[in-house]
């Protein structure tokens, strides 16, 4: 238990990584801090100053098509160890 924490601490460090990433990538250039500060000013009213066209790209397309993607990708894992388990396979063991 005491080496599965710091396992579950990076591994949620890499998908916040990712999430931002990618929500700042795309065909008009955001830089992360955009990002952050238009999620702040949606999700916590911080009051940063943004552009509205950047903040309407980052909430209304960008978080959400990475929000799907990262379901999408918890789905595909979520079957694969269920396949794993059905078939018991003995290269999915521990």
């Amino acid at each position: 238990m005491i080496r599965l924490l710091p396992c579950i601490a990076i591994a949620l460090a890499a998908l916040l990584a990712a999430l931002l990433a990618g929500t700042a990538i795309g065909e008009t250039n955001l830089s992360p801090s955009v990002v952050g500060q238009v999620l702040a000013n949606h999700l916590w009213q911080a009051g940063y100053p943004v552009d509205p066209i950047d903040a309407g790209i980052v909430w209304n397309y960008r978080l959400t098509r990475t929000l799907v993607a990262a379901a999408c990708g918890a789905g595909l894992a979520t079957c694969g160890v269920v396949l794993q388990a059905l078939l018991r396979n003995p290269l999915a063991e521990p």
